[in-house]
């Protein structure tokens, strides 16, 4: 009769278990999973072979949509691409951003660096966000700094320690996280001095 494999996992050195399903109850899970199949075919309105493009499609549709929504509220809160480039310090061509993004969320936080480092040449930034009596720290790099010797994970890493906190990453964007908010405005300055420094002892472009 009708066997099928459901499942096989390791359970020791060398040794596997399979799990399936035989006679009737194979047929019923067949079945089961036939009614699963036809239900998301006709919730994504795709024939069952189409549905993988299908959901591919869509996800790729929602992480447009997230970065879009991102890009909005970082924008009605006045904190635009365009306005944290005006407000950038500049070091030898280089801009620096040092700023504290109320409401925003870490995922936002980096799409925001993503857009400064599409639109500037020569970026750093870090933005930083408070929520429930915490800091959270993104650092970001552009390409022709990390060439320089610069590394994003040590300087966020340096910014979040004046907060009691830690973190690090890749040269290019990295993450840290503060206990200490009522320190932030400190941290932020500090940041923008500890960028100053690595740009001096980096080597030049």
């Amino acid at each position: 009769g009708l066997v099928k494999i459901t499942s096989e996992e390791s359970v020791a050195a060398g040794t596997r278990r399979i799990v399936a399903l035989t006679g009737p109850a194979a047929l019923r899970y067949v079945r089961e999973q036939e009614a699963r199949l036809h239900d998301l075919s006709t919730l994504l309105k795709a024939p069952a072979i189409e549905l993988p493009r299908r959901i591919q499609s869509l996800q790729e549709e929602i992480k447009s949509l997230k970065k879009q929504l991102a890009q909005r509220r970082t924008e009605s809160a006045g904190t635009s691409v365009e306005e944290l480039l005006a407000s950038a310090t500049d070091v030898g061509g280089v801009r620096i951003i040092a700023r504290e993004i109320a409401g925003a969320t870490p995922d936002e936080l980096r799409e925001q660096i993503d857009q400064l480092r599409r639109k500037s040449t020569s970026v750093a930034a870090i933005l930083a966000v408070t929520a429930d009596g915490k800091v959270q720290l993104i650092a970001g790099l552009s390409r022709d700094l990390v060439e320089r010797g610069l590394h994003a994970g040590n300087w966020v890493k340096a910014v979040a320690a004046v907060m009691g906190g830690s973190g690090g990453g890749k040269p290019d964007m990295a993450q840290a996280g503060g206990k200490d908010p009522s320190k932030l405005l400190e941290a932020l300055a500090l940041g923008v001095a500890e960028i100053r420094k690595q740009l001096q002892a980096a080597k030049s472009p």
